[in-house]
């Protein structure tokens, strides 16, 4: 379905006066009359978008995870670090994500942060790799890897990106791949 150019516009001049108020202050502190002051708009123009900024937050972040998907799924022949490295580039290059990566979630149902969300994406297929003995335990274990690469992006962006996406990705899979291995030891012993 085709969006009308005017709305296209509206909604990117609402997301991007967000993002620019998240600069300076945290998204649950940010209000839809700021967005709306700021865009110079009136509040029903927002409304008829968005129920509120959690709303715009949870549609700002499925654009960008679908926008990441489609890249991911282009290159489904790629190794996993160089799909993954991809997504880091796309992730520090675009303001949006970069900021809506930065601040996390601060959802009121306490939703996983945008990272987060990213990763268990990536991770799925990575999931293929464990040997465990419950799906349980494979749940908590993509998890725990999913919110660790998550803190390790926010901080490798909130630090200015030193290192290359590349080297982020390679330092992310030799650290998952370890935990990986040692948890398919650890399967492996119990099934003996």
């Amino acid at each position: 379905m085709k969006t009308d150019p005017r709305t296209r516009y509206t909604k990117s001049l609402i997301q991007n006066t967000f993002i620019a108020l998240l600069h300076d202050k945290q998204a649950s502190r940010i209000t839809v009359s700021e967005i709306c002051a700021k865009a110079e708009i009136n509040r029903g123009t927002f409304y008829r978008y968005y129920l509120d900024v959690f709303d715009l937050m949870d549609q700002m972040m499925e654009e960008s995870l679908k926008q990441i998907d489609e890249m991911i799924n282009s290159k489904s022949g790629e190794s996993f670090e160089h799909t993954f490295s991809n997504a880091l580039q796309v992730i520090r290059d675009d303001p949006k994500l970069f900021y809506m990566s930065v601040s996390g979630s601060v959802h009121p149902e306490g939703d996983h942060s945008f990272l987060e969300k990213l990763f268990q994406r990536c991770y799925e297929g990575f999931g293929k790799n464990m040997i465990s003995s419950s799906p349980d335990e494979n749940a908590r274990l993509l998890s725990f890897v999913s919110g660790g690469s998550a803190a390790m992006i926010a901080c490798w962006l909130r630090t200015g990106s030193k290192e290359s996406p590349e080297e982020m990705a390679a330092l992310i899979s030799e650290y998952c791949g370890h935990i990986v291995r040692a948890e398919n030891k650890k399967a492996l012993s119990k099934k003996s």
